[in-house]
């Protein structure tokens, strides 16, 4: 059981119109943005992350669930959270209603998106950027998004056609790399030219010809500024896609495995 100073600190929230809950409900059923930026975490270590990168956060919601883990974790949890962010209790029914992903642990939160620039992706030194074109799986980007941050990628842009960064199970699936990694979207045909003007070296990956990726000229000074392009799981991409927009490179293996790749020759 929360200490009652702790205790004190949690507003309830008995209706489903609660302005904030609907917010939170809405995000979860459509995978986007609120009106002001915002967007949801879930699970323990979702927040401690967001807490250790500094996110800025909206609100927080507890379940009132009384067993034991719960109210342990309700403890653990408000003694990391700042005084001046709003905390609240939601009845369990109204919890389960609002956040809907597997096995939900008893919190979640509303925090607000960090806005990032082409500038800001270009600051890490060789600089490795990643373009998520076209792809649709949530889970799937999260782990691009998870195995770009470990590799030391700069940024990650989104162009037309790829699930929203702000898919509950994408977010997820990013273990907290969304908090620290600058995410921009970007038309593709806008973006190309962009980087080029950037002197980036373009390159995508491809499921058939092109060269092998150990093979791949990353140790030359003119790329000291990567791009690597990503289309699907297995992070290909079509020949007209690529038409006049750099080298294509072979790559039929899982997206860690070609940051990996790519590391170890920069």
């Amino acid at each position: 059981m929360p200490s009652p100073a702790l205790r004190d600190r949690l507003h309830p929230i008995t209706g489903r119109h609660n302005p904030l809950l609907k917010d939170l409900r809405a995000v979860y059923a459509h995978g986007n943005l609120t009106d002001d930026g915002c967007f949801a975490i879930e699970g323990v270590r979702s927040l401690e992350e967001a807490i250790r990168s500094g996110v800025r956060f909206r609100a927080v919601f507890f379940t009132d669930a009384d067993d034991g883990a719960t109210q342990r974790l309700t403890q653990r949890l408000l003694e990391q959270i700042g005084h001046k962010i709003e905390t609240y209790v939601v009845p369990a029914k109204l919890f389960h209603e609002a956040v809907t992903t597997d096995s939900p642990q008893g919190v979640a939160a509303l925090v607000h998106r960090k806005e990032s620039t082409l500038d800001d992706a270009l600051r890490a030194q060789p600089a490795l950027l990643v373009v998520a074109a076209g792809l649709q799986d949530p889970g799937n980007l999260g782990t691009i998004l998870r195995s770009a941050e470990a590799f030391g990628a700069g940024g990650v842009f989104l162009t037309e056609g790829t699930v929203s960064v702000y898919n509950p199970k994408t977010v997820r699936a990013t273990a907290g790399s969304i908090f620290r990694l600058p995410v921009a979207t970007s038309k593709l045909a806008e973006l190309i030219p962009h980087l080029r003007e950037k002197q980036v070296k373009l390159f995508a990956t491809s499921s058939h010809k092109g060269t092998p990726l150990h093979e791949a000229p990353l140790r030359e000074p003119a790329a000291q500024r990567l791009l690597l392009l990503c289309r699907n799981h297995v992070m290909t991409i079509t020949p007209l896609q690529l038409e006049n927009k750099g080298r294509r490179r072979s790559a039929p293996r899982a997206e860690a495995e070609c940051f990996r790749t790519i590391n170890e020759h920069r």
